[in-house]
């Protein structure tokens, strides 16, 4: 594994953890932001992107699916 990849690992892991808080503090915005992080990780894991491409690619399809 790359160190991308490593990196992508690191945002699915810290997504889940966002994502379980703010499930527990009943934070809708916080789950989302963390689905969100667990997106970017697996689209830098996975693909290799850098950041900005993974968290604007992310963003977008997040809001397709919400708008749909």
């Amino acid at each position: 594994m790359n160190w991308t990849g490593m990196q992508g690992r690191y945002y699915q892991i810290a997504g889940r953890v966002r994502e379980r808080l703010g499930t527990l503090a009943k934070n809708e915005t916080e789950v989302r932001l963390g689905k969100e992080d667990q997106l970017v990780g697996r689209l830098r894991e996975y693909c290799g992107v850098s950041l900005e491409d993974a968290e604007l690619l992310a963003s977008q399809v997040l809001f397709c699916i919400s708008h749909h």
